[in-house]
């Protein structure tokens, strides 16, 4: 999952981030952990998933349940974003987006089958950003 933000700066001059790899930035948290938390490889993920059922394609919410986890996913990344200091000392966030990159897996060697190795984006429109 990667995510960006756009705000103001201390100055009062506007901004817009670029992407941050949250998911990188958890995989290196936990990398050579002895006990690396199962939650913090998970929540990401569980809640991009979460997101994904309770949405239409078009990212129409279904029901109460899309409402919540449209802000939920808002409120993590905001809160990564703000602790990865995005957009400077003194910065405030305003709006969030969020994006899912998905790699296919490539076949076994065995196979004949032929389709792109290129990653796929969803990326979601601008939200406000969740406390």
């Amino acid at each position: 999952m990667q995510a960006r933000a756009s705000g103001l700066h201390a100055d009062g001059t506007s901004f817009v981030t670029g992407w941050y790899d949250l998911s990188a930035r958890d995989g290196a948290a936990v990398h050579g952990a002895l006990l690396p938390s199962h939650a913090r490889q998970n929540v990401l993920r569980r809640a991009w998933d979460v997101y994904a059922s309770s949405h239409d394609n078009d990212g129409r919410p279904l029901g109460t349940r899309g409402e919540l986890t449209a802000a939920y996913l808002s409120r993590l990344a905001t809160q990564r974003l703000e602790r990865a200091g995005a957009g400077g000392p003194g910065a405030e966030l305003r709006r969030i987006q969020v994006r899912a990159r998905s790699t296919p897996v490539p076949p076994p060697a065995w196979s004949d089958e032929k389709f792109s190795l290129r990653p796929a984006y969803r990326t979601l429109g601008w939200s406000e950003a969740q406390r």
